[in-house]
């Protein structure tokens, strides 16, 4: 078994940030960690002391506590194997810090969302503005590769694994008896009280579920609020399951950072309040995909627009239904493994030269040149070429559709082919039928082994089922050296790794 390659990631929580910048660390090491990487924490002393279950996961932990012109030293003099990969998601680094790193890091991935710095990277992920290439263009090395917007969202993989059950539970958009309230960990412009008195105004039969961090300064004076109030009020502090308390709620009342999308995965309809400006361009997104209602957080009456919101959003349901669905379709829950799979392709191309990345209307062109190239649907259930009009037309319908999970195939970040999921089946697991196409000229490079092998990693939990035609040898050939099992004469199944 060849070594695994060790991937350093530098990161921190505080009271003034809060966990997201953890949480969704922790999120991206566990997809690199589910294929070859070994990932390592570099944090600071404050946050062991706001979130110390780092401690607690699968992946180790360097204390950090040495001046920052100092850290790119003391990091290297504590590694015991060469670093192949630093992410950076830090506030307080920069291009400096960074290229103070080139000298043993073999790769540099920088996450950031305030586009007010220069880094020296060689990929750029914000997950929160489509515009970031654009943005950031001028602020990273000109070979730099910038991943943009919430379908590179690093978000835990029980979101997608419970994506679709709840899709069907907010479809329903039945009375709203429960709403969840998630300011962050600490909340320290005290939001969730804010919450609790306009929710407890429009209904006191409403229940309402808090999470916030033990941490919080306002923690005490929450949870008298709760207790004085006639509603059902449950505060949870440091609570582990925020997806099953997603999952019990009808509407949530949030800040518009990482939990916004986290709350867009699963289809919960909610109002955003933007609490820092480092979530004006997530709002952004979230105001022109409908995919919540949003409000400013530093208005002269955000208590009133909080109100105005949460009245119009409690009364009426088919608002919700429509927030739901687009909601769910802004951010299917995947970021973490594409971004996984990016860096790792960039990172380290001689040895992992294919990911996926989702795909686009803007890819109808080169799809259609695959499809009609001689040969290619031989053992397709249709083997007709589509006039164009169809093709389009039928792309669109998938791209549109929540249970489709579409993919390219990138070969040395160059179009190769496709890779589409169809939900099957979520009444239990989630089951996906998997389609598989490469381009003709891209054919005996491993390319499509490679590639189911990303789709796997992306929906690790998951079911796949492949429709193999008898004929077509080298398709079965393909999916039995993966694993897949036969179920028929057609059909080979691949189960979860237990």
């Amino acid at each position: 078994m060849s070594k695994k390659k060790l991937a350093i990631l530098r990161t921190d929580a505080s009271v003034e940030l809060g966990n997201g910048h953890i949480i969704r660390c922790l999120a991206l090491a566990d997809a690199l960690a589910s294929g070859d990487w070994l990932c390592l924490f570099a944090v600071g002393p404050k946050t062991l002391t706001v979130f110390p279950a780092i401690q607690d996961t699968d992946h180790s932990v360097l204390l950090v506590e040495c001046d920052e012109e100092e850290e790119p030293g003391f990091i290297q003099k504590s590694i015991e194997q060469p670093c192949a990969l630093l992410v950076v998601d830090h506030y307080q680094r920069d291009a400096r810090f960074e290229a103070a790193c080139r000298t043993w890091a073999g790769g540099i991935a920088v996450i950031d969302d305030l586009s007010d710095r220069r880094h020296e990277c060689d990929v750029l992920l914000d997950q929160n503005q489509l515009r970031a290439e654009e943005v950031y263009r001028s602020l990273i090395p000109s070979e730099a590769i910038v991943l943009a917007g919430p379908d590179y969202a690093m978000l835990r993989q029980q979101f997608f694994s419970l994506k679709y059950e709840a899709l069907k539970k907010f479809n329903q958009a039945d009375q709203v008896k429960n709403i969840f309230v998630s300011f962050g960990s600490t909340d320290l412009q005290n939001f969730s009280s804010v919450a609790l008195q306009v929710i407890s105004e429009i209904s006191s039969s409403i229940t309402i579920d808090v999470s916030i961090g033990s941490r919080a300064p306002n923690l005490k004076s929450l949870q008298s609020l709760g207790c004085e109030l006639s509603n059902d009020v449950k505060i949870h502090v440091d609570h582990a399951d925020m997806v099953g308390l997603m999952m019990k709620a009808d509407i949530a009342v949030g800040a518009a950072g990482l939990t916004a999308w986290e709350r867009c995965c699963i289809g919960l309809p909610s109002i955003a309040v933007i609490t820092a400006e480092n979530q004006q361009h997530l709002a952004i997104e979230l105001r022109n995909h409908g995919a919540a209602t949003v409000i400013e957080g530093q208005s002269s009456d955000t208590r009133g627009a909080l109100l105005s919101a949460a009245k119009s959003l409690i009364k009426e349901p088919k608002k919700r239904i429509n927030m739901s669905v687009r909601a769910g379709l802004l951010c299917d829950g995947l970021g973490a493994g594409r971004v996984a799979q990016a860096i790792t392709s960039i990172v380290t191309p001689n040895v992992n030269n294919v990911c996926l990345r989702p795909a686009g209307i803007k890819d109808a062109d080169i799809m259609y040149e695959w499809q009609s190239s001689p040969g290619m649907r031989q053992y397709f259930r249709n083997p007709e070429i589509p006039t164009w009009q169809k093709h389009v037309s039928w792309l669109s319908e998938k791209l549109n559709d929540p249970g489709c999970i579409f993919s390219i195939i990138l070969y040395n970040q160059k179009p190769a082919g496709l890779v589409r999921l169809d939900l099957a089946d979520s009444s239990e697991k989630i089951h996906f039928e998997v389609s598989l196409l490469v381009s003709h000229d891209k054919k005996r490079l491993g390319i499509g082994k490679a590639a189911l092998l990303c789709a796997r990693q992306m929906a690790p939990n998951s079911i796949f089922h492949a429709e193999i035609s008898p004929d077509n040898k080298a398709s079965d050939a393909l999916f039995k050296s993966l694993g897949y099992l036969p179920e028929n004469d057609q059909y080979r199944t691949s189960f979860p790794k237990q």
